[in-house]
């Protein structure tokens, strides 16, 4: 049961993410349009932009929190990185869902304004296929 309370915080979490960072970049997905720095290096086709750094780094020191009050060790950590992981992936696929520019029709490997996700395996993402299993894994192993 706290299991299942605990994905359901993870959920929520993700669900906020997505909300907020549709109010940031609105139709312009991956920081097209925002006034953030943008590396020559990529991953894969995506740019490594100042605001993901900066919104990613955040809210991995963020989930760290509770270790000030816990045991700092390894099944912590892994409970963390797996939960981070598992938020940080669902806020990608729900930022689709709710972003009013996009919607679970528009969401496939035929739609040119998805740049960012150009490799699709079974109807998703390929990314998914790697990152959803990792974080069931760490997070199972650190629970």
């Amino acid at each position: 049961m706290k299991l299942l309370l605990y994905l359901f915080y993870l959920i929520i979490c993700a669900f906020i993410l997505a909300l907020l960072e549709i109010q940031i970049e609105g139709k312009w997905g991956w920081a097209k349009k925002l006034p953030t720095f943008k590396l020559k290096q990529k991953i894969g086709p995506k740019p490594i932009t100042g605001y993901h750094i900066y919104f990613l780094s955040f809210t991995f020191i963020l989930i760290h929190f509770p270790l000030f009050f816990t045991n700092c060790n390894l099944k912590n950590e892994l409970l963390i990185i797996g939960s981070w992981i598992f938020i940080w992936s669902l806020e990608d696929f729900l930022w689709f869902v709710f972003n009013p520019y996009f919607g679970l029709k528009k969401f496939n490997k035929k739609n040119k304004k998805l740049w960012w996700h150009q490799s699709w395996f079974l109807g998703l993402p390929s990314f998914y296929w790697l990152v959803f299993p990792l974080a069931a894994i760490l997070i199972s192993l650190g629970w």
